[in-house]
């Protein structure tokens, strides 16, 4: 997972869709760690193969981040949860 994070730090994203963009948040390699940390590599793993097609729980979240970071490709998945919505209120400095 150390290596993907290393590879992730080299990327250069592009976004270009017509979406409704509520916030911005700038990512670095601490930010994921911590993630991993919290949340467990194997849980990450897990839910990943479960690729869950909403975001119920920030562990939802961290699953499908993870995977549009490992894959390259993005994401589009609902946020259903208000607590989930806290959850990334009370977690992520907006960067815009």
């Amino acid at each position: 997972m150390m290596e993907f994070i290393k590879d992730f730090q080299r990327m250069n994203i592009y976004l270009a869709y017509n979406v409704n963009v509520d916030a911005i948040v700038y990512l670095n390699e601490k930010h994921i760690e911590n993630l991993i940390k919290e949340f467990g590599a194997e849980n990450i793993k897990k839910r990943i193969d479960e690729y869950p097609r909403e975001i119920n729980e920030p562990l939802d979240f961290v699953a499908r981040l993870i995977h549009a970071l490992k894959t390259g490709k993005p994401q589009a998945v609902p946020l259903v949860s208000v607590e989930t919505d806290r959850w990334f209120d009370s977690r992520f400095k907006y960067d815009s």
